[in-house]
């Protein structure tokens, strides 16, 4: 039961929800800000819907695959030009690379991580974690880290 006055914000999973008067409810999924509207089967805007290709958030999603041999895939998303260090670490917190480390435009994007350090050497199975902190141009500050898993 959401009684009066709750706010919510996020993802929900219920059976049967029950929402009181003045109840503010926010539904989103864990991609929130990876993800485009959707378009038509013809690759138009759907109607009464404006199609954006900036995220409202700043967002960096799960890297694919996960786990991986001998790449993967880390995606995340500027609402506006942002400086943006995207880094991998070892489990004993070592810098392992540094994917990116520049002012990058509004958008999604998308950097591959072919498994190797910052000499170019293959490094091992293993867990490793990839931090990304980025400054927008209002100097909004958003930092976040997640883990991934290489096995050979």
């Amino acid at each position: 039961m959401l009684g009066d006055r709750t706010q919510a914000t996020g993802s929900f999973l219920a059976k049967d929800i029950s929402v009181g008067k003045k109840v503010q409810i926010t539904l989103a999924n864990a991609f929130a800000g990876l993800v485009r509207p959707a378009l038509t089967p013809w690759g138009e805007e759907p109607e009464g819907t404006p199609v954006s290709d900036l995220p409202l958030t700043f967002s960096l999603g799960q890297n694919y695959p996960n786990p991986f041999n001998p790449s993967t895939q880390l995606r995340y998303g500027l609402p506006q030009q942002s400086h943006v260090t995207l880094t991998i670490y070892n489990t004993l917190g070592q810098e392992v690379a540094r994917l990116a480390d520049e002012v990058q435009a509004a958008g999604y994007h998308e950097v591959r991580w072919e498994g190797t350090n910052t000499g170019g050497l293959a490094v091992g199975t293993g867990v490793y974690f990839y931090r990304m902190d980025a400054v927008g141009e209002d100097g909004t500050r958003f930092v976040r880290t997640d883990k991934m898993l290489l096995l050979k």
